[in-house]
């Protein structure tokens, strides 16, 4: 149970760079003043073209490539007394770097990846991860090893990316009119809803900006929010945590998300018992209330989306969106539990293997067919035929190890996803990290026969 109290927000906070890995951190409930995070060490540039970053225009370009991010909006701060002061080579706050005295060398490698480290910090920030969990000199510290490593392997990746010269940045640059000034579109939560539905409230602020990482559920939220001018690069800023269209609880008979439109105000409404489910869950159906929380705020922000070309379709855009990027329609835990769960009927069926982005050993467990149960070593490109018992569905879930593949223990389940492409062909999709991608392993399953001989 939760008591209700009010979280305090941290003071704005930084991630730095240094010898000793430490980080300054954003507050929880507020993108205005965001924390620190800092680099301590070695490592000394300008822009041309059009971009203002301070950045050159082809390291500027490596690192949105890596990242898959926009840093047009990033300040590079050289010569900086207050990197000094916060002990650092480096820090990233909000949108700006700071460099200490003759630390930013973009010409480099090694420069390359201090910067990749910070844009890196600035990602983290901007997905509502970085909370502070100290001070220095007066500054909010966030010390995460986990994201101090995790920006320590985008820097290096970033400044190892090829780039061609000659490509137009397109995934990375304002079509159309200038919108510098427009208002950006980020999910909100009155102050009230937000002391009665805390465990909610930090699941809105800190886990849904990770489910931009999905690169399907981003392309559905494109194809059926349509001609909103909203693209893939301004989709997850619109998932931050800010001013924009408010989720609101609210008592519904026959549905679990509505939206609405009006001058002063756009709210998502979502059903005020699958909130209050969520609140009280327990740890072993956490995963489950999470699903059916994520897709019905997709659906209600497709809805936001369709809306802003003044073609609203009443949710069924919303709707359509959610059975593409979800399997099915996830309006409770039941229905999210059969999306989650890969399950088969009779049959011959084609198992294939195909790793997206595995940095951990996968396996296949197999149980309930009639040749095939047990368990299968993760191998892009491999498969096998698995035949179902008669009468009977067979199943399966993934899993990974961070101990390695031959451990006896330590294997974890995976999330998963289950869609169907065709009537006899179906893809599981799965996620063993906490980017919500659900890209880390995937299998295709197809039916070749209706039939076992």
């Amino acid at each position: 149970m939760h008591s209700g109290k009010t979280h305090t927000p941290d003071p704005a906070a930084i991630q730095r760079k240094m010898d000793v890995q430490k980080s300054l951190a954003p507050p929880p409930f507020a993108l205005s003043s965001s924390p620190v995070q800092k680099k301590k060490g070695q490592a000394s540039g300008g822009s041309g073209g059009g971009n203002t970053t301070g950045m050159p225009d082809q390291v500027k370009a490596k690192m949105e490539s890596s990242m898959q991010e926009d840093f047009s909006n990033v300040k590079i701060k050289t010569n900086s007394g207050q990197a000094e002061q916060a002990g650092a080579l480096a820090y990233a706050q909000g949108n700006e770097v700071h460099f200490a005295s003759g630390q930013y060398n973009p010409s480099s490698t090694e420069g390359q990846k201090l910067l990749g480290h910070e844009l890196g910090h600035i990602k983290q920030q901007r997905e509502g991860r970085v909370k502070a969990t100290g001070s220095v000199n007066g500054m909010a510290l966030n010390d995460d090893k986990a994201l101090e490593g995790e920006a320590d392997r985008m820097g290096d990746k970033a400044a190892q990316a090829k780039v061609d010269p000659s490509a137009e940045p397109q995934q990375f640059k304002k079509s159309g009119s200038d919108n510098s000034t427009a208002p950006v579109q980020r999910f909100k939560m009155r102050a009230s809803d937000m002391k009665r539905y805390p465990k909610f409230a930090a699941y809105m602020q800190n886990e849904i900006p990770k489910s931009h990482n999905d690169a399907r559920l981003t392309k559905y939220l494109e194809h059926f929010g349509t001609n909103t001018g909203d693209t893939a690069r301004d989709i997850p800023k619109d998932m931050q945590w800010g001013q924009g269209p408010e989720i609101r609880p609210y008592k519904m008979s026959r549905s679990d998300v509505s939206f609405r439109s009006g001058e002063k105000a756009e709210i998502i409404r979502l059903n005020r018992a699958d909130i209050e489910y969520f609140e009280k869950s327990s740890k072993m159906h956490q995963g489950l209330n999470d699903l059916v929380i994520e897709s019905n705020v997709m659906n209600g922000y497709t809805q936001f989306l369709d809306d802003q070309d003044g073609m609203d379709k009443w949710g069924k855009e919303g709707d359509q969106m959610e059975k593409a990027a979800f399997g099915r329609d996830i309006h409770s835990t039941l229905q999210a539990r059969k999306s989650r769960k890969a399950s088969f009927g009779q049959g011959e069926w084609e198992v294939k293997m195909t790793s997206a982005d595995c940095q951990m050993p996968q396996r296949m467990k197999v149980w309930n067919s009639s040749n095939a149960n047990g368990h299968y070593e993760g191998v892009t490109g491999s498969s096998f035929t698995v035949k179902s018992r008669p009468m009977n569905n067979w199943s399966f879930v993934l899993e990974h190890n961070q101990a390695g593949q031959d451990a006896k223990k330590g294997w974890k389940r995976n999330e998963m996803i289950t869609t169907q492409d065709s009537a006899d062909k179906f893809t599981v999709r799965s996620d063993y990290d906490n980017d919500r991608d659900r890209n880390d392993f995937v299998v295709t399953v197809t039916r070749k026969r209706k039939t076992t001989k």
